[in-house]
């Protein structure tokens, strides 16, 4: 059962997130979490407006604290987009293969690990990742160029005699 005043702070921060108010969104949450550290909901909402106020520093330890202490591996996938903002090419693919690991997918995910193998050269790799957002993910739910990327990876593997799969060659006509 949630107690009301933490669902009353919990609010104020998420509205001041909504506005834009970065500052005032992560007092509200380091408020809360001074009371209980291990609310998950908050650490994740206040790496949201750390985020939201470019501080990637502290938005990613956020993220690592809700994946700490939760496992779950949506946690990872934000860990891997602070690294990717800041350069850090190789740990944001460590940290999206780790997320995969963990059981979390969504084609974000599947999109950015195909990138990063199609930077290493990795045409095959990448067009195996494309299609497996592409099988995962209703077409409804993803973005023409996702398609056309995928389109482009099959096309340019080597070798390659597997067809494009219905949902791409969809989008492509």
């Amino acid at each position: 059962c949630a107690l009301p005043a933490f669902d009353g702070l919990f609010r104020e921060g998420e509205e001041a997130y909504s506005e834009g108010d970065s500052q005032t969104a992560i007092e509200k949450f380091t408020l809360l979490l001074e009371e209980n550290p291990k609310q998950e909901a908050a650490v994740f909402a206040r790496g949201q407006a750390y985020r939201q106020a470019e501080d990637l520093v502290l938005a990613q330890r956020d993220y690592q604290t809700a994946f700490d202490q939760t496992g779950d591996g949506q946690y990872l996938y934000y860990v891997g987009c602070c690294e990717l903002k800041a350069g850090n090419y190789g740990g944001a693919l460590g940290h999206f293969q780790i997320a995969v690991k963990s059981n979390f997918s969504s084609p974000q995910l599947l999109h950015n690990i195909a990138y990063f193998s199609f930077k290493k050269n990795s045409r095959k790799e990448a067009a195996l990742c494309l299609e497996e957002m592409l099988a995962a993910h209703p077409e409804g739910q993803l973005y023409r160029s996702h398609h056309l990327c995928a389109r482009s990876q099959y096309l340019s593997v080597p070798g390659s005699n597997k067809p494009l799969p219905p949902s791409t060659l969809g989008h492509l006509e």
